[in-house]
């Protein structure tokens, strides 16, 4: 699933301007793409390791095995969960770089362009086979180029005045961002499992083609006139150990985000009883339940906050912290009372249900955070930083995703339950260092 998702939905919705919604379309289809590989990732990779012929085909895939084997990535579903995870973290790293060169004269259009044509190529690459870690290649750096700049210009549509009309439109986005979540697993997941891996691949980069198009043969957007706003009244910033110590906790929390897609899809594939009179289903649609609930939930929950007024933003971190550890130790009882059998599809869609409900309440609020407590002057660096805390779940859910098949599903659930309930903690002593004065 995607992060940008801080926007306020109760704002009024006010006519968006011109070529807003030809930026939205593209970021559905960004998504679509990029969540729609990745879902197939990790049981692609078991897959191809399964049929040596085939893996020896596949360019650099041996090297790679090799230059693995050292740190422990021996079996296949372990490889497959260090490839899952370093995936992720380059996709998460690499926009901070390509904001960098966008910004230093190459520009946003061109980096929108090139980013997105650049990851059609990837995905395309994906279904070939043989070039598929060259397209994942392709993938991390077009997403560079691609991410930063996107929401740069949707910001940049609006002036500064625009509050409304801005909230409304990012809240817009977010919807359009879980929607492409939300179709991946469904579409591509689908195909790869039922019809064949190149065709979900295919599927994923004919999606980020269509966007491409979509973008490139519009005519030029507008691009806000910016004006001097007046001087607001700020609490003062953090010290810089709590800033470090938020995304320290988030990247704990979050690593059960990434895990989604990783030892869990692998679990629900193997474990869970998946038919439906004479249908199986794929595994790949139970994620569908994590951006389902996000979309649905997230006006609901914000009402909600509402309606309590000022409200402690740590105190609602360590909150949805505490209920992802219990999504996962909610598995670790299923997995350790069904051992042996497969367990009901019930289980895994109630934990995603869940999980939903502890991102809502982690990740938003994280980016409010981080941009009320940065040093005025700072805040660019320190948002870019707080997008880090996806790199570093990233590696933490590769490195432990491969204790799946070592230790069995329900001490593995139980460990990451303990992760993220690690990430609570984390988030509790930034808390008391900020004296809990921070509220919406």
């Amino acid at each position: 699933m995607n992060s940008d998702s801080g926007a306020d939905p109760t704002a009024r919705h006010a006519r968006q301007p011109r070529g807003f919604w030809r930026l939205a379309l593209l970021q559905y289809w960004d998504n679509f793409a990029l969540y729609g590989s990745r879902i197939l990732l990790t049981l692609y990779v078991i897959d191809l390791l399964g049929h040596p012929r085939l893996a020896q085909s596949v360019w650099g895939l041996a090297g790679l095995r090799r230059i693995a084997a050292p740190i422990g990535a021996h079996g296949d579903q372990v490889f497959a969960s260090l490839l899952f995870g370093l995936f992720g973290s380059l996709v998460a790293l690499t926009p901070v770089l390509g904001g960098w060169i966008a910004d230093r004269g190459f520009g946003r259009r061109r980096a929108v362009i090139a980013g997105a044509g650049l990851m059609a190529a990837g995905h395309a690459l994906l279904a070939l086979q043989r070039p598929f870690l060259f397209g994942l290649l392709l993938l991390v750096c077009g997403n560079g180029l691609f991410k930063s700049s996107i929401t740069a210009a949707v910001a940049a549509l609006y002036r500064p005045s625009d509050g409304a009309r801005r909230s409304a439109g990012f809240q817009l986005v977010y919807v359009a961002v879980n929607l492409g979540v939300l179709s991946a697993p469904l579409v591509c997941g689908t195909i790869g499992e039922k019809i064949g891996w190149s065709y979900g691949f295919a599927a994923a980069a004919a999606g980020m083609a269509i966007g491409l198009l979509i973008y490139a043969t519009g005519p030029r957007l507008d691009e806000a006139t910016p004006t001097a706003e007046a001087a607001r009244d700020a609490p003062a910033p953090a010290a810089r150990a709590t800033r470090l110590l938020i995304i320290l906790g988030v990247a704990l929390v979050f690593s059960g985000n990434e895990q989604i897609g990783n030892a869990v899809i692998v679990w629900i594939k193997q474990d869970v009883a998946r038919g439906m009179g004479a249908v199986t289903l794929p595994a790949t649609p139970f994620v569908a339940v994590v951006p389902l609930v996000c979309v649905i939930g997230a006006p609901l929950l914000i009402r909600i906050w509402a309606m309590r007024g000022k409200e402690d933003l740590f105190a609602r971190m360590v909150a949805g912290a505490g209920i992802g550890a219990a999504a996962y130790a909610l598995l670790a009882a299923v997995a350790a009372i069904d051992a042996g059998r497969p367990a009901l599809a019930a289980w895994p869609v109630l934990m995603l249900a869940l999980w939903a409900i502890a991102y809502l309440h982690v990740w938003p609020t994280g980016l409010t955070l981080m941009a009320i407590l940065a040093p005025r002057g700072a805040q660019a660096l320190w948002m870019a930083l707080y997008f880090l805390a996806v790199v570093l779940a990233d590696l933490i859910t590769g490195t432990i995703g491969g204790l799946l098949s070592a230790l069995g599903p329900p001490l593995f659930f139980l460990i990451q339950a303990g992760v993220i309930g690690i990430g609570a903690i984390v988030l509790a002593i930034a808390a008391r260092r900020a004296s809990g004065r921070v509220a919406r």
